[in-house]
């Protein structure tokens, strides 16, 4: 079994990794996940993996948070918002897990979980931005600090346009 590439355990409900290539899922298989986040261009996912969930029975929660990019390109907050709301329900359940995804496992990665971290576990920017650094390789930067620094969830009052769950 090969493992999707920079997968790592968030909590015992929560993993986090790059897009999973069609040789991984059987591993993926083996997390027993009822739920995959992807936060890159619905565009860009594959019909592999919408098959897979389907055979599964995994909610596939489509989202493109965007980037962090100057001078006037910031992540969407409405849809981590919403990413946030499905995890926080997640995790109260104590049932179920999730996969996060974006398309390396890096930056838009390391940004959602960042700000579930804060969010929904009370950690503190300084050890965010460790575990940032960390997976992020380097390549993040002031921006995308700055962004989960002043990160404030809103509970949503409706499904954004731009949340798509694809279930059987």
């Amino acid at each position: 079994m090969l493992l999707p590439i920079g997968l790592s355990r968030v909590t015992d409900q929560i993993y986090r990794s790059g897009y999973p290539a069609n040789k991984s899922l059987a591993y993926i298989d083996s997390l027993h996940l009822t739920s995959i986040v992807s936060l890159i261009n619905p565009s860009e996912i594959r019909q592999d993996l919408y098959d897979y969930c389907l055979q599964k029975n995994i909610s596939l929660i489509e989202t493109d948070i965007g980037v962090n990019k100057e001078p006037f390109l910031h992540m969407n907050t409405d849809a981590i918002d919403k990413v946030i709301e499905h995890i926080s329900t997640l995790l109260e359940s104590k049932e179920g897990k999730c996969l996060i995804f974006c398309s390396n496992g890096r930056l838009r990665t390391s940004c959602m979980v960042g700000c579930i971290r804060k969010q929904l576990m009370n950690w503190n920017l300084s050890s965010i931005m460790e575990e940032f650094e960390c997976f992020s390789d380097g390549d993040g930067d002031l921006l995308d600090a700055v962004f989960i620094q002043n990160y404030k969830y809103r509970k949503p009052k409706s499904k954004p346009q731009d949340i798509v769950e694809v279930s059987s």
